[in-house]
């Protein structure tokens, strides 16, 4: 129960707290821009129909 218990933590933590400071990162703000720029949608981007890519 303990080792649930921790495995629940870890995953709210990294949901929680360093996913959202990864977000606000440099490096990913620029990448975020660059596939705005580029119109590339990232919730497709492991899709082959995605000419933009290549």
């Amino acid at each position: 129960m303990r080792r649930l218990l921790a495995i629940i933590v870890v995953i709210v933590l990294l949901w929680g707290i360093v996913l959202p400071r990864l977000s606000q990162t440099t490096t990913v703000r620029q990448r975020e821009a660059w596939l705005e720029q580029k119109g590339i949608d990232p919730a497709a981007m492991f899709y082959t129909d995605l000419p933009l890519l290549d």
